[in-house]
């Protein structure tokens, strides 16, 4: 995939600015550069997260295909954005437009730290591949166009032939969430949503007293019959009660023994994450309308 996304490289360099420059095949690439592009490829992971999808084992080193339709979607976005004037409102352009910006301006940033851990410093003349001098290295609005619709290759190289020869392969799919409150019995306000790709479940912090003996049979059954759905990628427990988990005999080691007992209910498949909404201090437990926001709010992502 590394070497793919240099073709790709150099397919946008030789249609636009630098075409006179000769082609670097892969194999003649310097190691250090060969690494670059493994690193970037190594980020898709994030991107496709950026890009609000989920899939099966997306808490490991899955790498998946995409849904079609997404691909076709983003894909046709044009090229030749001016991203700097969508990001800052001057542009009112469709979501994927609008989304194809940010994840230009994140690969950026990554490829500004990634040059800065290589020890490349930024320079206001020539790249200078010797002294690693770049001039690229500066804030993502700074950039000329031309050099912005470079961070956008490595997502459309991966759209177009992502998870290309894997043997097992496991769909990307755009989120779908049901978010729910557990009440003190077990039970969850409303029904899962159909096909819902990842379920939240909030332990409110003013109303709920972790059971000591683990969480209901009802609850972790309600869990176990959606983990088994194909469609199911993500678990998050949301938590806005603070605790620690080194005190035995008390609530805290109940509340340690009921999310562990949740944790055990899902296959292995299923990313699992905890979302602390706490701050510091005792009296730092979240109030219902403040849950209620955040649970709204990734309803509404991205």
């Amino acid at each position: 995939m590394a070497a793919e996304l240099h073709k790709a490289y150099e397919n946008k360099r030789r249609s636009g600015a630098g075409a006179a420059t000769p082609e670097r095949a892969w194999q003649a690439m310097p190691q250090t550069m060969k690494e670059a592009n493994r690193r970037a490829v190594r980020h898709a992971h994030v991107k496709l997260v950026d890009l609000d999808l989920q899939w099966r084992g997306m808490g490991e080193a899955v790498l998946p295909i995409i849904d079609m339709e997404t691909a076709r979607t983003l894909t046709a976005v044009p090229e030749n954005l001016d991203s700097s004037a969508i990001l800052d409102g001057r542009l009112a352009v469709p979501p994927e437009y609008r989304l194809m910006a940010k994840l230009a301006q994140t690969e950026h940033r990554r490829w500004v730290l990634d040059r800065a851990m290589d020890g490349w410093l930024p320079v206001s003349g020539v790249r200078d591949n010797t002294a690693r001098l770049h001039p690229n290295m500066v804030p993502f609005d700074d950039l000329d166009e031309a050099d912005q619709h470079y961070d956008t290759v490595l997502l459309r190289a991966l759209l177009d032939d992502f998870g290309a020869g894997q043997e097992n392969q496991v769909a990307a799919r755009p989120a779908r969430r049901s978010a729910h409150v557990v009440s003190a019995d077990g039970s969850i306000n409303g029904p899962i949503v159909p096909d819902a790709t990842e379920l939240l479940l909030a332990l409110p912090a003013q109303n709920y007293n972790f059971p000591a003996d683990g969480p209901s049979p009802d609850l972790i059954k309600t869990i176990r019959n959606w983990a088994r759905k194909p469609q199911a990628c993500r678990l998050r427990l949301v938590l806005g009660q603070r605790f620690s988990v080194d005190i035995p005999h008390s609530h805290a080691a109940d509340a340690t023994n009921f999310l562990r007992s949740l944790a055990a209910c899902i296959p292995a498949y299923v990313d699992l994450d905890i979302i602390h909404l706490y701050g510091a201090g005792p009296a730092a437990n979240v109030p219902p309308a403040r849950m209620q926001d955040y649970l709204d709010g990734q309803l509404a992502a991205p």
